[in-house]
């Protein structure tokens, strides 16, 4: 996580700060779980397994 002074911003980038990833990002974030869905209907429980050592780091 990033701290920021917010008075000590300028406009441009309070506007970059609040602009949210999901709008800008939001095709690469469909295929990524588009992929994740597709891998537990395909391997189950070892799909989700794996994907939670992945993502959680827990095994």
């Amino acid at each position: 996580m990033r701290t920021v002074v917010w008075q000590s911003l300028s406009e441009t980038q309070q506007d970059a700060i609040l602009e949210r990833p999901a709008i800008s990002e939001g095709k690469n974030i469909t295929a990524s779980v588009a992929e994740v869905i597709a891998k537990v209907r395909e391997e189950g429980d070892a799909a989700l397994f794996e994907l939670t050592e992945k993502f959680d780091r827990v095994t």
